[in-house]
C-alpha cells in the first residue's frame, strides 16, 4: 500500500472541500465569517478522522478485494442468499 504524508492528506482534503464549496448549492458556507470559520473547523475534523481511518487500515490485516463488485449468476462472486425467520430464502442478485 502506498503511503502519503500528512501534508498530502491535508492538501487532498482541502482540495475536495474547496471544490465542494464552489458548488452553487453550497454558497451559504462562504457567505459569512461564521460559516467560513465553521468550514475551517470542518476541515480540521475531516483531517483528524482521515488520519484515524488511514491508521486503522494500514495497521490492520484488512484487505480490499474489490470496489462495487458484481455478484450473482455469471459473476465473479455467487449470489447472496439470506435465510428468513419463516424458513424462506431470499437471493440478492446485483
Amino acid at each position: 500500500m502506498n503511503k502519503i504524508s500528512e501534508e498530502e492528506e491535508k492538501e487532498i482534503i482541502d482540495k475536495i472541500i474547496e471544490e465542494k464549496l464552489k458548488l452553487p448549492e453550497n454558497y451559504i458556507f462562504v457567505s459569512s465569517a461564521k460559516f467560513v470559520n465553521q468550514t475551517l473547523r470542518l476541515k480540521k475534523l475531516v483531517l483528524k478522522a482521515m488520519k484515524y481511518i488511514i491508521l486503522s487500515i494500514t495497521e490492520s490485516d484488512f484487505e480490499v478485494f474489490g470496489h462495487e463488485v458484481e455478484f450473482g449468476e455469471n459473476s465473479k462472486y455467487p449470489p447472496i442468499e439470506i435465510a428468513l425467520d419463516n424458513g424462506k430464502k431470499v437471493e440478492i442478485i446485483r
